[in-house]
């Protein structure tokens, strides 16, 4: 299950910086596939740690996929940063507090609401 999509992106993180990770240089288009397998790669990462306490796929009240819309697209930016060697401070934080919050759901410490 996708926790996010292309427009959550540019919500999340605007349209300038996807554009930025995402544009091929040849069309000077956004990469659709890079970004779908950046948005799937988010997903299947939230769900290796959702797993340990909840039945997959999740079922997600309004809190719930916004937290989770939230932390699927800052995985995404990571790992599209990381692809394009583009990584930034804020990236890089964004996803370790990511990291942190899934870590603390597997533990029973924080819930997917």
């Amino acid at each position: 299950m996708l926790y996010a999509t292309e427009g959550d992106l540019d919500a999340v993180w605007g349209a300038s910086v996807i554009d930025l990770l995402t544009l091929d240089d040849a069309t000077k288009q956004r990469d659709a596939t890079r970004i779908a397998e950046a948005l799937a790669d988010a997903a299947a990462f939230i769900d290796s740690y959702a797993a340990r306490r909840y039945a997959l796929p999740l079922n997600l009240a309004d809190a719930g996929l916004r937290m989770t819309r939230g932390v699927c697209a800052d995985v995404a930016v990571y790992r599209m940063a990381i692809s394009a060697d583009r990584l930034t401070e804020i990236i890089k934080t964004r996803y370790e507090q990511a990291i942190r919050y899934l870590e603390a759901v597997a533990a029973g410490r924080a819930e997917i609401a």
